[in-house]
């Protein structure tokens, strides 16, 4: 572990701290999971859930329900309980592996200690493990939480390649990635997301720090393919049921005409573009406590903000 602090008893420390946060997190997390009736978008995949459980398939809908992961997530969790049928299964059953990545997530910020600084990655420890969003959708099973796990684990995985130049770190992106794409269509914009910020770092650090980034030597082009390879083999096991249902892939990319055309809204989820920003700061009704995010996202524009200025002696090294 090269890249944390090369002081042993910081290094301990760091890692000891960012593990006690993950545990506060699951505590958080894992407590009375089934005290309160599934909602719908829970009970379909568990009706999903289901045929992958029993039939030992599963058939990938282009017009709903997102990708499987946790379908498969859920299998450990119901045979470690003993479930010998599926009206015998409870809706502890299938938060119990959703519960466990959102505590996960913490320990992620691992790999992330020489990017964005140690008391950085512990600020974002504790706040991702005490968020009411976070701890919430971690106790609700649906793809949500796991998708932010693939995606924190694939730019992880991916700092962490261009710090050290190992190929065993990029091909972890790579699997993340292919989870990704098995969790959510969306990751198609988180992809174009990643593609932009590499494209336009190296331009930016130019104009700002007046030096040349180097990401030439980062781009091994037989390296890259073999790791796109490598993601699209993930998606494709878990899209098709493990092979179950070898049209699942080809069903996958017909899902985007129906997605794209709901993405300018549907009578259930039509709102200004801001109506989801609003909740996230501010959301209070009569006779109900406040609740905010506002913290975390004031932090966010104060860290973009800071990722723009002028680096002090920053370099990607090898």
């Amino acid at each position: 572990m090269a890249y944390l602090p090369s002081n042993p008893v910081r290094k301990n420390l760091f890692i000891g701290l960012l593990i006690l946060l993950a545990l506060g997190a699951l505590a958080f997390r894992v407590v009375d999971l089934g005290n309160r009736p599934f909602h719908a978008d829970e009970s379909v995949h568990a009706f999903k859930f289901k045929d992958v459980w029993e039939k030992g398939e599963y058939r990938y809908d282009s017009n709903e329900f997102h990708g499987p992961t946790i379908y498969y997530a859920a299998l450990p969790s119901v045979k470690l309980h003993g479930r010998q049928t599926f009206a015998d299964t409870t809706e502890a059953d299938y938060r119990l592996p959703i519960a466990l990545v959102g505590a996960a997530l913490v320990l992620l910020l691992i790999l992330l200690g020489d990017g964005i600084g140690r008391w950085g990655a512990l600020g974002a420890g504790l706040l991702t493990a005490i968020s009411p969003a976070f701890v919430f959708y971690s106790r609700y099973y649906i793809q949500e939480v796991p998708f932010a796990f693939f995606t924190l684990g694939m730019l992880a995985f991916g700092w962490r390649y261009a710090r050290s130049r190992h190929a065993g770190w990029l091909l972890a992106a790579g699997v993340s990635a292919g989870l990704m794409i098995a969790s959510k269509e969306t990751c198609v914009l988180t992809f174009a997301a990643f593609a932009i910020a590499l494209g336009l770092t190296p331009i930016w650090t130019r104009w700002v720090d007046g030096r040349t980034l180097d990401v030439r030597r980062l781009l091994n082009p037989k390296l890259l393919l073999i790791t796109a390879v490598v993601a699209l083999l993930v998606a494709a096991l878990f899209i098709s049921g493990f092979l179950s249902n070898a049209a699942g892939p080809l069903d996958y990319l017909r899902s985007y005409t129906p997605w794209l055309h709901r993405a300018a809204g549907t009578n259930v989820h039509r709102h200004p573009w801001f109506w989801y920003l609003k909740m996230l700061v501010w959301t209070h009704e009569k006779g109900t406590p406040v609740w905010s995010e506002g913290l975390i996202v004031a932090l966010s524009i104060v860290g973009f903000i800071t990722a723009l200025l002028p680096a002090k002696n920053a370099r990607l090294e090898g």
